[in-house]
C-alpha cells in the first residue's frame, strides 16, 4: 500500500507584506539560499508576474484525498477543496502540525501518471510529454528542495521531498512523501504528489517557477496592460518625461518609494537583482522584498519593478493612484524633481504666485537658499501659518526657486482640499490684493497723499530686486526675483500690503473706485466751462413752461401685454393643425402614398431621384431614420455635401407616407436666415416637382407661403418660429411630428432661445407623460455633439455623422512641416521672432488631462477642475465683472508659409491651386511680398502663364471674381485669403491649405463697452473647415502651421454669439417674445450662458433708453423698439429723429450700422482714398456726416444719371457699391417696417423728395447739421469722449484714448507725421471738447491704448439734456458719476436739470403714442401737437445756438 506524507513547516525570509488572498507568490522572490540548505540546490528561480492564480484553467485534485488532523498519525475523513485550500493557507506565518495524507485503496503510480499526463503537462507547454515528474521538477521549475530515501520493510521504500516553497513574502517548507514497492516508483509518485499539492494550493501555482524568460515576459505584458493607463492617467499639472515602457523609470519618477536595489552574477547567462522597497509606515513597518533571477541583468531589473507595481496594485491597503499627484502617499520631495526645466518658462510668475497667496491669508513665506556641490540649489519654502513646507534641489538657483515655488502651489491647492474649501480662489482677483492691482493701489496711495510713487529696481548678481516708496518715503521692498518686472510688482504687493494693514480706510476708498473704472482707476477731469448766455437762458425757461403745459395733456400709459400676444398671435396661426376625421385622413394618407409612388416610377422625375439617390445622406437613410424616429432628441451631424438640409425632411415625410401616416407627418425646419429658408424651401419643392406652398413652404418675417396643413415641410427662419411660440407652446406643435433646427453650429442667439423653450416642453413632458410632442432634430456640418448630448442628456441625444462627398485629405503640422523643408527643431533662422515662435509650439507639452489630437475630431475630455485659479486676470470675483485681457497671438510665420509655398510650387508641377489662410490684409501683403522677393529663387512666379498670386479680402474690390477666372493650362493659382475662404468662396482646382491656425476676431467685452481686435487661435472646428477645402475634387493635403499639441488645446468650435455681442439687443428681443421670466433666469438657461454681471449691464442700458421699466419689464418704448432691425440705442436714434423731423439722415446712419463700410481703400491708393474721404467731411468734424455725405451724393448720381454711373461714381470715389446698394436695401426695410407699423405715413415713389426715405414731413430739418450730428450722439450713447490734451482723449471707462488715425477728427501735424510734430491749427482742440463716437477698439487686451473709431465733435448741451444720469454738487453737474460741468451762476444748472428731466418725459410719452401708431398721422390733438411741436423746435434751436457758441 502507497502512503503519502506531507509535512508543512514555516520558516520567515524576507518579510514581505500579505496581499490578496491568492496573489502573492507572483511578485514575493527569495533572497538567495538558506543556510540550512544544501549548496547542491540549483539558484533560485523567479517567479510569474503575468496572470491571477485564480485563473490557471482545470483544478487539479491531488492524487490522495488529504485532510489535516491536529496531531501526527490521526488521519480525518478527506475534506473539499475548497476546505483544504483554506487549511493550507497561513496568515501569520507561524508553524502546523504535521498532516497524514492518505491515498485511497486502489490508487497506483500507473493512475497517477495518466493524470499527470492528462493535466500537468498541457500546463507545462512545451514539455516532451515523455518528461518524468522529477525532471520537470528538478531541471524545468527548479523549485528548491532535499530530497531523501528509505526503507521501511522488505517490500516498502519511502521517498522524502523537503520542498522550499515561496508564500505571501515568507517562506514554507513542506515535506511531502511517496511509498512504493520499489525505490523509483516511491520517488515517482513522490514528485507527483508534490506537483498536484503545488497547484492545488490555490495562493501558488505551477506555473509561477516556469522559466524566468517567460516570466518576464507575463510581467511586462501586465505592468503595460494594468499599470501603465493607472499611470498615464495620473493629473500632472505639467508633461512628466516618463518612459512608461521602462517600469524601473516609471517607478522611480512616479512612484518613487525608497528602495535600494542589490544586483549579483550567480553564473553564466544568470543574474539576480533584489529589490527592498520601504512601503508607507501607516500600512506596515516590514519591507517588500523582491528578487528575480532571469538570463540578463536587465530583463531581471525589469521584472523585479513590474513585480513591484503589482503588489502594490494588488494590496488590500494600497493603489497605485495613492503615489500619484496628490494623493495621500504622493512623494512632495520627490515632485520637484519631476518638473520640466521648461518650467521657467511656462510658470515664469510662480514666485509671484506663492507672494500672492501668502499675503492673501495676511503673512509672507520664508525663503531659504542653499548652495550645494556643482551648480546644485536647495530651495526651501517655509509657510508655518499654513502648515505648508517644501524643499526643492535642481542645478541652478532660478530653476530650484521657480521648482520650490511651482511644488509649494501644490501644496497649497492640496491644503484647500484638505480644508475641504468650496469656493475657488483667484489669485490675480480684481477684489483682493494681488498682483493685478497692487501697483495701482500704491499708485492711488501716493495720489491721494498729493505724493509720487517711485519704485527703485535692484540688481543683486543673477537676481533682481525693487524698493517702492512714496514721496521719498520706502515703504517696502523685495529681493530675489528673476527679472525687473516680477520685483516690480512684488514689491508693489509688500507695500500695498504693509498700507492696508496700517490704513484700511484708504483701501476701501481705492476698490471704490476701482470698481467704478471696472478695474481701473479713473484720473479725475478737472470741470469742464458750459458756456450760456442770455438768448439760451431765455429760450430754456420758456421751453420748460411749455414742457409742463405740455406733459398734463398726455393720457396715462397703457399696457402693452395685450398687444404683444395680439401680435404673436398671427405669427402662431400659421402653424395651427386642425384635426380630420378619420375616414378622411385614411384617404388622404392613400392620396399622399399614391402620388408617391408616382414620382418613383415617372420619366419627369427620374434624373432627380439619380441625383438625391448618390447623396451620401441617402445612403445612409435607414440609419438616420432609426436614430430619429428611436429618440425624442437626435443629432444629425452632415459633412458639407451630404445633403441633410435637403434630404432629411424628405426622407422623413416619405418614410411616414409609405406607412400611411403621411398626413400625420408635419415637419418645421428652421433656418439661421432668411435667404436660406426661402432658397432650401424652393430647392426641395424643385426637387419633388411641386410648387412651393403645396406639401413644401417656407414662412419669414414679411414673407409666408405656408404648405397646407398635411403632410408638409415647413421652412421657417428661427426669429418667426420663436415668436410663433410665445403664444402657445402647445397650439403651435399641436400635429407637428418633427421639428429640425439645422446648421446649429451657428450657434446664434435665436437658436440658443430655441433651445431653452424646447428644453422646457421636454421637462414638462415629465409631468405630463401623456402629452404628445415632436421629435427633436438638430443638424450641422460640425458640431461639438458633447455640448448638446450634455445639454438634453436626460433624453438620450445621441449622434450620427454622416460623411459629406469629399476626397480624403492628409493633414500635416508644423513637427511634419520642418521635417519636410529640412529645418531641425532649434535651428536658428535669422528671425528670432520665427526662433521664438516655432520653439513655443515645439515646447507645447500636451494637456495634463489629454493626448495630443493626430487627427481632427470633436472628442473632448473632462478637466478636473482646479480650486485655484493662477492665470486669469481681469475679474472682479465677488461681482463677476470681467475685463477681457487675453494676450494677443498676432505673430504669423510669414516667412516659414512662403517657404513652404515655394516648395509646394516646385515639386508639385500643374498639380492643383494653394489656399493660404492668413487673419488680415497685413499678413496678406506680407506674404505677397516675400514671394515676390522669392523670383530668383522660383522664376515661375515672374511668369503669369505658370503662376498667379491672388489677394482675396473684403476690402479687395472684385477679388472673388478674379480668383474664378480662367488662366492658361498648366498655370497655379495661389490664393492668400482671410476666414472669407473658409464657407464664402469654394475654389475647384483647389488641392492644398496652408492654414496658419489663426484669425482676426472681434469681440465685445460688455463691462467697458469695447470692442477688441486681436488675432487668436481659430477652433478646432474651424480647423476641419478649412482643412476640407482642399478634399473637394480630388486627394488634397492640409499644412497647419501648428503643432498637435497646439491643435489639442484649440476650443472645439468658435465662440456662441451670445458670449461675443452686446446683449442689449438679446435681452430685448427676450422681453419681446414674451418670455414671462425675468431675462436674467430665461439667458442662464442657455446652453452657455453669459456672464451675470454682462446682463445686469445690458439690462441697465436698455433701462436708460426706456425699452424696459425699473423691475424689467418691457415698455411700449421697447416693443417699438425690438421691431426695428438695428441695435436698440439706434433704433431709438431713429425714433427721435422722426419726433425731430430729421429721419432721411438718420435712417442712412442706422442702415449703415447693419453691415460693412461703404468705403474701400486700396492698398496701392491708400492716400488718395483718404483723402477723398476726408473731403466728404466738409469741415464737420464727423466721421458719420462723411459717409452721409457720400452715400447722399451717390444716391443723387443715382437718380440723375441711372445706375451705370453710380458705378463708375463709386469706383472713381473709392466707394463700395455692394455695401452702398446693402445700405438702400437695410434702409428700405426699416422704413417699410415703420410705416406698417403706421409709425411715419407712407408714399408713393413719385411723391419723395429727391429719394429722400420718409415723408417730406418727417424731413423737414433733415439739412440740420447740428441736429444730425446730436441726433447721432444719442445713438452712440453713452460713447462719449472729453479731450484732455491735444492727442489724448478720457471715456468713462479709459484714461488713454486716441481718435483713429482713419478720422477726420485726428490731429494733423504740419510735417504729416501722424503721432509726432506740431498740431495744425485748425486740429488744435481746447480742453473739454466733447466728442460722440460709435466704436472703441484696441489691438490687443494688454494694450490700454484705445482707439475711437467714427468720431462725431458735439456741443455740450446734447450731453446734459440726454446722459443717463446728471446730479448737483455745489456748482458743478456730474455727468454719468464721471464728468464734471461748471455753471454758473447754480440757477442756470436748475434750469438745465428741470429741462431734461422734462423733455425726456415728453419723449417717452411721444414713443409710447408711436408704438401705437399715432405719431404721423392725425391722431394727436391739436393743442398737444402745437405744443410738442413748439418744444422740439425750441431744443433745436437751443443746440444750434449752443453748437455755434461751442465753435467760437
Amino acid at each position: 500500500m502507497n502512503r503519502l506524507i506531507v509535512r508543512t513547516l514555516r520558516t520567515p525570509a524576507g518579510g514581505g507584506l500579505i496581499s490578496k488572498a491568492g496573489h502573492y507568490a507572483r511578485f514575493i522572490g527569495w533572497k538567495g539560499y538558506d543556510s540550512a540548505w544544501d549548496d547542491s540546490l540549483r539558484p533560485i528561480r523567479s517567479l510569474q508576474t503575468g496572470r491571477s492564480l485564480h485563473s490557471s484553467g482545470n483544478k487539479l485534485k491531488p492524487e490522495a484525498g488529504v485532510s489535516v488532523s491536529e496531531s501526527p498519525g490521526v488521519l480525518l475523513q478527506p475534506k473539499s477543496a475548497k476546505d483544504r485550500r483554506k487549511n493550507n493557507k497561513s496568515r501569520t506565518g507561524k508553524g502546523k502540525n504535521i498532516a497524514d495524507l492518505a491515498p485511497q485503496p486502489d490508487q497506483s503510480l500507473r493512475s497517477a501518471m495518466e493524470r499527470y499526463k492528462k493535466e500537468i503537462l498541457p500546463m507545462l507547454k512545451g514539455v516532451d510529454a515523455n518528461s518524468r515528474p522529477n525532471n520537470i521538477f528538478q531541471n524545468l521549475l527548479q523549485i528548491p528542495h532535499r530530497q531523501s530515501n528509505s526503507k521501511l520493510d522488505d517490500s516498502l521504500f519511502e521517498t522524502k521531498l523537503e520542498i522550499k516553497l515561496p508564500v505571501r513574502g515568507r517562506f514554507e517548507i513542506v515535506e511531502i512523501s511517496g511509498v512504493g514497492s520499489q525505490p523509483n516508483r516511491s520517488t515517482q509518485l513522490a514528485y507527483l504528489n508534490a506537483l498536484f499539492y503545488i497547484q492545488e494550493r490555490g495562493d501558488i501555482s505551477l506555473e509561477d517557477f516556469l522559466p524566468t524568460r517567460d516570466n518576464v515576459k507575463r510581467a511586462q505584458e501586465r505592468y503595460m496592460e494594468e499599470i501603465v493607463p493607472i499611470l498615464k492617467d495620473s493629473k500632472f499639472p505639467f508633461h512628466v518625461d516618463v518612459n512608461f515602457s521602462d517600469p524601473e523609470n516609471a517607478f522611480r519618477k512616479l512612484i518613487a518609494l525608497p528602495h535600494s536595489a542589490r544586483k549579483r552574477q550567480l553564473q553564466k547567462n544568470r543574474s539576480e537583482f533584489h529589490l527592498t522597497i520601504t512601503l508607507p509606515q501607516s500600512i506596515t513597518e516590514t519591507p517588500l522584498e523582491i528578487s528575480v533571477t532571469s538570463g540578463s541583468m536587465r530583463e531581471s531589473m525589469r521584472a523585479a519593478y513590474s513585480n513591484a507595481f503589482i503588489h502594490i496594485h494588488e494590496h488590500p491597503d494600497l493603489a497605485i493612484e495613492d503615489f500619484l499627484p496628490f494623493n495621500k502617499h504622493f512623494n512632495w520631495e520627490n515632485y520637484g524633481s519631476l518638473i520640466p526645466k521648461k518650467i521657467t518658462q511656462e510658470d515664469r510668475d510662480a514666485k509671484l504666485h506663492v507672494l500672492a497667496v501668502a499675503l492673501r491669508y495676511g503673512s509672507l513665506p520664508k525663503f531659504i537658499n542653499t548652495a550645494l556641490k556643482n551648480n546644485h540649489f536647495r530651495v526651501a519654502i517655509d509657510w508655518p501659518e499654513m502648515g505648508i513646507s517644501v524643499v526643492a534641489t535642481r542645478i541652478g538657483a532660478k530653476l530650484a526657486e521657480v521648482v520650490a515655488c511651482v511644488v509649494f502651489k501644490a501644496r497649497f491647492e492640496r491644503y484647500l482640499e484638505e480644508q475641504e474649501t468650496t469656493q475657488k480662489v483667484l489669485i490675480n482677483d480684481l477684489a483682493e490684493l494681488s498682483p493685478a492691482n497692487a501697483e495701482q493701489f500704491v499708485k492711488f496711495v501716493a495720489s491721494e497723499q498729493g505724493e509720487t510713487a517711485d519704485f527703485l529696481p535692484v540688481r543683486e548678481g543673477k537676481f533682481c530686486g525693487c524698493k517702492v516708496s512714496i514721496g521719498g518715503e520706502m515703504i517696502g521692498q523685495i529681493r530675489g526675483m528673476h527679472d525687473v518686472p516680477s520685483a516690480r510688482i512684488g514689491a508693489c504687493l509688500v507695500s500695498a500690503f504693509i498700507i492696508r494693514k496700517r490704513s484700511p480706510e484708504i483701501w476701501d476708498r481705492f476698490m471704490s473706485e476701482l470698481r467704478r473704472g471696472h478695474g481701473i482707476i479713473l484720473k479725475r477731469i478737472n470741470p469742464i466751462y458750459f458756456r450760456f448766455d442770455y438768448g439760451l437762458l431765455n429760450v430754456m425757461k420758456t421751453t420748460v413752461k411749455d414742457m409742463r403745459r405740455l406733459i398734463r395733456l398726455y393720457p396715462p400709459e397703457e399696457s402693452i401685454s395685450d398687444q404683444i400676444d395680439k401680435e404673436n398671435r398671427q405669427y402662431a396661426e400659421p402653424f395651427r393643425r386642425k384635426g380630420m376625421a378619420r375616414v378622411e385622413m385614411q384617404t388622404y394618407n392613400e392620396q399622399l402614398l399614391s402620388a408617391l409612388e408616382h414620382y418613383r416610377t415617372s420619366i419627369e422625375s427620374e434624373q432627380m431621384r439619380n441625383i438625391r439617390k448618390d447623396l451620401p445622406i441617402n445612403i445612409h437613410q435607414k440609419e438616420v431614420l432609426n436614430l430619429i424616429e428611436d429618440n425624442d432628441v437626435s443629432v444629425v451631424i452632415g459633412a458639407t455635401g451630404s445633403g441633410k438640409s435637403t434630404q432629411v425632411p424628405q426622407i422623413i415625410l416619405d418614410k411616414m407616407t409609405e406607412e400611411g401616416r403621411g398626413a400625420e407627418c408635419n415637419i418645421i425646419v428652421t433656418q439661421p436666415r432668411r435667404i436660406a429658408a426661402v432658397s432650401v424651401a424652393e430647392r426641395v419643392a424643385s426637387e419633388r416637382l411641386e410648387p412651393v406652398g403645396r406639401h413644401i413652404g417656407y414662412q419669414v418675417r414679411f414673407d409666408s407661403r405656408a404648405p397646407r396643413r398635411d403632410g408638409s415641410v415647413n421652412f421657417v427662419t428661427t426669429g418667426v418660429l420663436l415668436r410663433a411660440l410665445q403664444e402657445n407652446i402647445d397650439s403651435v406643435f399641436d400635429g407637428i411630428s418633427h421639428i429640425i433646427l439645422d446648421e446649429v453650429h451657428e450657434r446664434s442667439s435665436m437658436i440658443d432661445f430655441l433651445l431653452v423653450l424646447l428644453k422646457r416642453m421636454l421637462e414638462e413632458k415629465k409631468t405630463n407623460p401623456d402629452k404628445v410632442l415632436p421629435k427633436i432634430v438638430l443638424m450641422s456640418a460640425t458640431v461639438d455633439t458633447s455640448l448638446f448630448t450634455n445639454y438634453f442628456k436626460q433624453w438620450g441625444c445621441p449622434s450620427i455623422s454622416i460623411p459629406g462627398r469629399t476626397f480624403p485629405v492628409e493633414e500635416r503640422y508644423l513637427e511634419d512641416i520642418l521635417e519636410e523643408l529640412d529645418i531641425k527643431p532649434g535651428q536658428k533662422s535669422g528671425d528670432n521672432s520665427l526662433d521664438k515662435f516655432v520653439n513655443t509650439e515645439l515646447g507645447l507639452y500636451s494637456l495634463p488631462e489629454t493626448e495630443p489630437i493626430s487627427e481632427l475630431d470633436f472628442s473632448d475630455h473632462e478637466r478636473k477642475g482646479s480650486l485655484v485659479d493662477w492665470n486669469t486676470t481681469g475679474v472682479f470675483s465677488d461681482s463677476g465683472i470681467s475685463i477681457d485681457t487675453r494676450e494677443d497671438e498676432s505673430f504669423v510665420p510669414h516667412a516659414l508659409i512662403a517657404q513652404m509655398l515655394v516648395k509646394l510650387l516646385k515639386e508639385g508641377k500643374d498639380d492643383g491651386s494653394i489656399l493660404v489662410f492668413l487673419p488680415g490684409i497685413s499678413d496678406i501683403v506680407k506674404v505677397d511680398n516675400l514671394l515676390k522677393n522669392k523670383k530668383e529663387e522660383f522664376p515661375d512666379l515672374a511668369e503669369p502663364s505658370k503662376c498667379r498670386v491672388y489677394l482675396l479680402h473684403s476690402i479687395l474690390l472684385d477679388a472673388q471674381r478674379k480668383v474664378f477666372e480662367k488662366v492658361p493650362e498648366g498655370c497655379r493659382k495661389v490664393i492668400l485669403s482671410t476666414n472669407i475662404a473658409e464657407t464664402s468662396v469654394t475654389i475647384p482646382e483647389l488641392r492644398y491649405v496652408i492654414d496658419c491656425g489663426k484669425e482676426r476676431e472681434k469681440r465685445f467685452v460688455q463691462a467697458q463697452r469695447i470692442t477688441t481686435l486681436m488675432v487668436d487661435w481659430v477652433s478646432r472646428a474651424n480647423v476641419k473647415q478649412r482643412s476640407g477645402r482642399a478634399g473637394r475634387v480630388q486627394n488634397g493635403i492640409y499644412y497647419g502651421m501648428f503643432s498637435k499639441n497646439r491643435l489639442a488645446r484649440m476650443h472645439i468650435t468658435a465662440t456662441p454669439e451670445i458670449l461675443r455681442s452686446d446683449l442689449q439687443q438679446i435681452c430685448l428681443e427676450t422681453k419681446a417674445l414674451g418670455i414671462k421670466d425675468s431675462i436674467e433666469n430665461f439667458l442662464a438657461a442657455t446652453i452657455q450662458p453669459p456672464s451675470a454681471w454682462a446682463i445686469e449691464s445690458a439690462v441697465d442700458a436698455l433701462k436708460h433708453i426706456g425699452a424696459l421699466t425699473d423691475d424689467g419689464e418691457l415698455t411700449p418704448t421697447g416693443k417699438l423698439l425690438s421691431s426695428i432691425p438695428v441695435a436698440p440705442s439706434l433704433g431709438r436714434m431713429l425714433l427721435l429723429s422722426i419726433a425731430f423731423r430729421c429721419f432721411d439722415p438718420i435712417l442712412i446712419i442706422a442702415a449703415m450700422s447693419t453691415g460693412r463700410s461703404i468705403f474701400v481703400s486700396p492698398l496701392d491708393e491708400k492716400n488718395v482714398a483718404d483723402q477723398r474721404r476726408q473731403a466728404y467731411g466738409e469741415g464737420k468734424f464727423s466721421d458719420p456726416l462723411c459717409a452721409l455725405n457720400a452715400f447722399r451724393e451717390w444716391r443723387r448720381v443715382k437718380d440723375l444719371q441711372g445706375m451705370g454711373a453710380a458705378h463708375e461714381y463709386a469706383r472713381a470715389n473709392y466707394l463700395h457699391f455692394s455695401a452702398l446698394s446693402s445700405v438702400c436695401n437695410a434702409a428700405e426695410q426699416i422704413e417699410n417696417i415703420l410705416v406698417t407699423r403706421n409709425i411715419i405715413p407712407k408714399i408713393s415713389p413719385k411723391d419723395r423728395f429727391e429719394s429722400e426715405y420718409g415723408h417730406p414731413e418727417t424731413n423737414s430739418l433733415a439739412l440740420n447739421v447740428s441736429l444730425i450730428k446730436a441726433l447721432i450722439f444719442i445713438g452712440n450713447y453713452p460713447n462719449v469722449a472729453v479731450s484732455v490734451s491735444p492727442r489724448s482723449l478720457q471715456t468713462e471707462h479709459d484714461n488713454n484714448a486716441i481718435i483713429h488715425p482713419s478720422s477726420v477728427n485726428f490731429p494733423e501735424t504740419v510735417t504729416g507725421d501722424r503721432y509726432k510734430g506740431q498740431i495744425k491749427p485748425e486740429h488744435i482742440v481746447r480742453y473739454g471738447t466733447l466728442y460722440g463716437f460709435g466704436d472703441k477698439v484696441r489691438r490687443d487686451a494688454n494694450n490700454l491704448q484705445v482707439s475711437l473709431k467714427e468720431v462725431n465733435r458735439i456741443s455740450n448741451l446734447p450731453l446734459l439734456l440726454f446722459s443717463k444720469s446728471a446730479a448737483m454738487e455745489g456748482a458743478e453737474v456730474i455727468i454719468d458719476n464721471w464728468m464734471p460741468l461748471l455753471m454758473t451762476p447754480a440757477v442756470n444748472a436748475d434750469l438745465v436739470l428741470e429741462l431734461r428731466r422734462g423733455l425726456n418725459t415728453i419723449l417717452q410719452m411721444t414713443f409710447n403714442e408711436m408704438s401705437q401708431g399715432e405719431v404721423g398721422n392725425a391722431e394727436l390733438d391739436d393743442e398737444r401737437k402745437a405744443v410738442l411741436a413748439d418744444v422740439l423746435r425750441a431744443i433745436v434751436y437751443m443746440i444750434e445756438l449752443q453748437e455755434e457758441t461751442a465753435t467760437k
